[in-house]
């Protein structure tokens, strides 16, 4: 019976990783897959997914009454796996937790990064557009933004994040806030090169104060209710040709929900033998079997077989520095986007082809 318990205060994006988890273990060891304990969480989300404000008695009683077993992260880096279904299976062949008939399995933390979630990501799409008020908000977006533009969706993380100085300097520095002049130089970027052809949508904590020069210069589309678009929001960043992220989980969960380019916060990397990365920092993902450590081998190898034909096309994750500049290999996968997003050749959308 595999459990997510919610840590009070957890935003969206930290709540997901465990309740993926959960999932996958739900899966491997063929449980009961419980939800996550939104009634504990300050930030309303029991709201949005529709649960009690008391949904943790019961859970909060089956943890009184059966073993719990857990999976910690230093058995997760043991099995020498990337994927966290690999690893939890492995761990449960060596222990015979299959045999056992009654236990609470508790998904928790958030380590493993997004990489060992990838089976567990059309389930968590699934829930998401199960929530309340998605289907509303996520219309009044698609109805505000036509499909044919390119639709640039900015995550701008102000509120609870502090502020970095320069001086200080951001590598490394999570639930920090990046200068707006980041996110404004990148949208008059996309705009220079773009027109009318291009156009914004901003999901934000920030208040009228922090956004109004950014919003009056951009005019983008912001649902008309931010205290009930939680969900909604990550979606329409999931959904966006381009997201332009936030140091942030939640930034991190569209990006992955995603199959579009988005651009990050460069001076937050970690350099790693003339390499970056968002976790090189972390002892986990360092050598031997951190998934960091073995994708950088992995580069650094591709590099010296193919030269700068290993990193010619445009990566998904591409770091954007301050004062912003886009590179070329963007702009033009962009164009094709937006070329490609035209029903005059969509045949499913009364469009036409040559012969």
């Amino acid at each position: 019976m595999p459990f997510r318990p919610i840590r009070r205060g957890s935003g969206l994006g930290n709540a997901l990783i465990p309740w993926a988890k959960a999932f996958i273990a739900s899966r491997e060891l063929n449980a009961t897959l419980l939800s996550p304990t939104w009634g504990l969480n300050p930030r309303g989300y029991r709201r949005d997914f529709g649960t009690s404000r008391l949904d943790w008695l019961a859970q909060l009683g089956l943890l009184a009454l059966l073993p719990q077993v857990s999976f910690s992260e230093s058995e997760f880096l043991e099995c020498g796996e990337t994927d966290y279904a690999v690893a939890l299976g492995a761990f449960a062949k060596r222990t015979g937790l299959r045999r056992r008939s009654a236990f609470v399995f508790v998904a928790d933390g958030m380590w493993g990064g997004f990489q060992a979630l990838e089976s567990a990501r059309t389930f968590v799409l699934g829930e998401l557009l199960k929530a309340r008020w998605v289907r509303e908000n996520m219309f009044d977006w698609a109805r505000a933004l036509p499909r044919e533009r390119l639709t640039v969706a900015v995550h701008i993380r102000l509120g609870d994040f502090r502020h970095v100085s320069q001086a200080q300097g951001y590598q490394g520095q999570f639930n920090a806030s990046i200068p707006i002049e980041w996110y404004s130089g990148i949208c008059r970027a996309l705009r220079a090169r773009f027109g009318s052809r291009v156009q914004f949508s901003l999901h934000s904590d920030g208040n009228q104060t922090e956004l109004s020069e950014f919003v009056r210069e951009f005019q983008p589309f912001r649902t008309a209710r931010p205290d009930r678009s939680s969900v909604s929001d990550l979606l329409c960043m999931a959904k966006a040709d381009l997201l332009v992220c936030s140091v942030s989980s939640y930034s991190m969960w569209a990006a992955f929900l995603s199959d579009r380019p988005y651009l990050w916060f460069a001076p937050h990397l970690q350099e790693i033998n003339g390499l970056r990365s968002i976790w090189g920092h972390e002892t986990s993902q360092g050598p031997p079997n951190g998934t960091t450590f073995r994708n950088a081998m992995r580069m650094t190898e591709s590099l010296q077989s193919d030269g700068d034909g290993a990193i010619a096309s445009c990566p998904r994750g591409v770091p954007v520095a301050l004062p912003p500049v886009l590179p070329d290999t963007l702009l033009v996968e962009l164009e094709h986007q937006l070329a490609s997003k035209s029903s005059l050749s969509d045949l499913v959308r009364c469009g036409v082809v040559h012969r």
